[in-house]
């Protein structure tokens, strides 16, 4: 009895389930122009409709009826877990998918509804992207107009219907905290931000509420002082702005400086207030020069009537005996609208004769133009005739002086002349052998500058983007220039570059990492530096990058070496001109020396890096009371000997450059590895014209103007020459 029971339990369970099911299947109408999915528990495709079968089917892989799409699974697998509906979009084969998923939990199934959604994306995205492009529109036109009322010659405030600031010009409040600030606040909460009186502010609101009620344009006038007790006056104006339909939007206040115009008119009605109870003789002409107006004392002095000269050019006084040189700089003074002063002698209507100290300048009127100009002449006649007997009494002293002084001037002059002659072609010889260095360094960077243009903008630009140049101009402004290390150095940086590309960038092949690897010592960049790596390692193209990169630096470190040879061409220049003026050659002071023979090492960085191991081993912090100029011209002739003499060289060449100190003295020795000075030459190599290079090649200057510049240091030069090396060794005191 019992096994019936549970049998037709069984059963009824069963016919429950099965009449779910059918009533769930009723809801699939085949009709539906929209895909309809079912999945069993092991998300197999037990139904699907005739619309599925237009694109979903294929989209997401159901050909088989097993579930191998991930989004597809992704889906069911929530849909489950969830237990309730849940919403998608997703992207297959171009085309977009609105699906919604339900699990019903009595049959154990999740059922999908999709809806092809590609049109109504298509449109959203065209809809966007017009809306972007007119934000665009609308922001630099924005832009545009608040860098026109930005840069306004006047201040400038924007008012709402309430009185309320909406914008202010920087030119209106300087301080951009201030100005940030005040939007929409009013003059009343200024004046407590400042902890001001609110007395303006009661009287911009007075106009303010004037200009609602009349709809017009207010003037007026601010006068203020300001820190420094100057005295400040602003023309001001304010009125409505209004709307299409002719109703005040908002209210816009301007000003504009004017206390010059203000002072002039002032200044202008001063002078013609004295003019007329001075003592002076005042005349003013107009623009063309012609005699408009003259004050008592002038006609009285001249002995003309105001009506005998009005009209008359202002030539028309006679300047007897007066230099025609201090007329014509009366003349050009007046075409330049200038004031001038000049000494006249002059005679009167009446024949009196009578010098004065005439002045002219410029009149304006109220709106700031010329008008004409105005003379005042002062007597100084008594002055002159003083002068006179005084030069008169010393006259017969002078001459007496000057008849026994004569033999002796001429003689010293002689004496003198012959010396700086000779002094000067001497100089004139070291002047062209010190020009030429920097000049030839200025002609080749500029060559190679040319080229490295050319290289950047038909090589490089076009495959970097804007980021990466920004980042290589920011990484060569910010860091100082390194020196460019060839040779031996140049190698083991490029080796050790290598083995770390090798070990983490082993997809480039081995010609384009042992480029790289070049590329990276050449830019003087470390491993240590590791985001910057990256940062190149993942450009656009890391190799055109890091030619960018050298290129832009090359460039700098060129323009860097133009500047400083024009800097020492023209000092070299400045000497001899100061010598022939019996002056200081050059100003004396403390001198940088690691800092002072980098500059030299960068005007012969192309001749060294190209075959000479380089050693710069210089202390940073060693300086020395001496004469920068001369100094260049110490180590230029050093270095430039040393490259002379290893041109024919077969072996590895080499320079040391390196500095040794003691509590009292420091040193600074030239090494290379060149051949051996013979013992004969070294007594002579410091005479001035002895060479070994030949008339074409060489002057016979550069180490006697070692010589002479290391004894203007007080400094001692030793030579130090063998088969193995020749060191010139230099031995300075420490400055005090």
């Amino acid at each position: 009895m019992k096994s019936i029971e549970k049998t037709n339990s069984y059963m009824n369970k069963e016919l429950e389930i099965a009449q779910k099911q059918l009533k769930e299947f009723k809801k699939f109408p085949s009709e539906n122009p929209n895909p309809i999915l079912r999945f069993d528990s092991d998300s197999r495709l037990v139904y699907n409709n005739s619309a599925s079968e237009d694109h979903f089917i294929y989209d997401f892989n159901l050909e088989e009826k097993i579930v191998v799409d991930p989004c597809l699974q992704r889906i069911l697998s929530q849909a489950k877990e969830v237990n309730n509906s849940h919403s998608h979009i997703e992207k297959k084969n171009g085309r977009t998918y609105s699906i919604k998923s339900k699990y019903v939990r009595e049959i154990d199934v999740v059922n999908i509804y999709a809806s092809d959604i590609s049109e109504f994306v298509r449109r959203v995205d065209e809809n966007e992207e017009s809306l972007i492009q007119l934000k665009n529109e609308i922001q630099k036109q924005k832009e545009f107009y608040e860098f026109i009322l930005n840069n306004f010659p006047a201040d400038i405030a924007v008012f709402d219907k309430n009185h309320k600031y909406v914008y202010v010009n920087p030119r209106g409040i300087k301080n951009k905290k201030v100005r940030d600030f005040i939007i929409g606040k009013d003059d009343f909460d200024y004046a407590k931000f400042k902890n001001i009186p609110e007395d303006f502010a009661i009287q911009r609101r007075r106009i303010f509420n004037s200009i609602m009620r009349k709809k017009t344009f207010v003037n007026w006038s601010d006068y203020n002082i300001d820190s420094e007790g100057k005295r400040e006056v602003i023309q001001r104006s304010m009125g409505p702005l209004f709307d299409e339909k002719g109703n005040v939007k908002y209210v816009i206040g301007y000003g504009t400086d004017i206390t010059k115009r203000v002072l002039t008119e002032e200044e202008n009605q001063m002078l013609s207030s004295v003019a007329k109870s001075t003592n002076n003789g005042v005349l003013v002409v107009n623009m063309n020069r012609v005699i408009t107006w003259a004050n008592e004392a002038l006609l009285e002095r001249t002995g003309f009537r105001l009506k005998d000269i009005l009209g008359k050019p202002s030539t028309y006084f006679r300047m007897l005996g007066s230099s025609d040189n201090a007329l014509d700089e009366l003349k050009k003074a007046m075409d330049k609208n200038e004031n001038k002063s000049v000494e006249l002698f002059y005679e009167s209507r009446t024949k009196k004769e009578y010098w004065v100290d005439l002045s002219v300048q410029p009149l304006f009127d109220q709106s700031g133009n010329q008008t004409g100009f105005m003379f005042v002449e002062f007597d100084i006649t008594s002055r002159i005739k003083n002068e006179q007997t005084i030069q008169n009494l010393n006259a017969n002293l002078e001459n007496l002086v000057r008849d026994k002084t004569a033999k002796n001037i001429a003689l010293s002059n002689s004496l003198r002349d012959q010396e700086k002659m000779v002094t000067i072609g001497e100089l004139a010889a070291g002047v062209a052998h010190d020009l030429n260095t920097p000049l030839a360094a200025i002609k080749s960077g500029a060559e190679n500058i040319k080229y490295i243009l050319m290289n950047l903008f038909k090589k490089n630009f076009g495959h970097c983007t804007p980021n990466e140049v920004e980042f290589a101009l920011n990484r060569i402004a910010f860091q100082e220039p390194q020196l460019y290390i060839g040779g031996l150095s140049m190698k083991n940086e490029s080796k050790n570059f290598e083995l770390f590309l090798e070990e983490n960038y082993s997809d480039y092949n081995k010609e384009d990492r042992s480029k790289l690897a070049c590329l990276f010592a050449k830019n003087r960049i470390s491993l240590s530096e590791k985001d910057d790596i990256l940062y190149i390692m993942n450009a656009k193209n890391p190799i055109q990058f890091l030619e960018l990169y050298n290129n832009l630096s090359v460039t700098l470190s060129f323009l860097n070496t133009i500047s400083n040879s024009g800097d020492k061409a023209s000092n070299v220049v400045h000497d001899l001109r100061s010598f022939i003026k019996e002056k200081k050659n050059t100003k004396k002071g403390l001198v940088n020396i690691h800092s002072n023979i980098k500059t030299v090492l960068n005007i012969f960085n192309y001749n060294l890096s190209s075959s000479i191991e380089l050693k710069f081993d210089v202390d940073k912090d060693i300086e020395v009371m001496g004469y920068d100029v001369r100094l260049f011209q110490l180590w230029s002739n050093l270095i430039k000997n040393a490259i002379e003499c290893m041109d024919d060289s077969q072996t590895e060449k080499k320079l040391n450059i390196i500095s040794r100190s003691s509590k009292k003295t420091f040193s600074v020795t030239f090494e290379n590895n060149g051949p051996m000075i013979p013992a004969e030459m070294s007594e002579k190599i410091f005479d001035k014209f002895f060479t070994t290079k030949g008339a074409a090649n060489g002057s016979g200057l550069g180490l006697s103007i070692v010589k002479n510049v290391v004894q203007e240091h007080h400094a001692k030069i030793i030579l130090i020459s063998n088969e193995k090396s020749t060191q010139f060794k230099i031995t300075f005191n420490r400055a005090k």
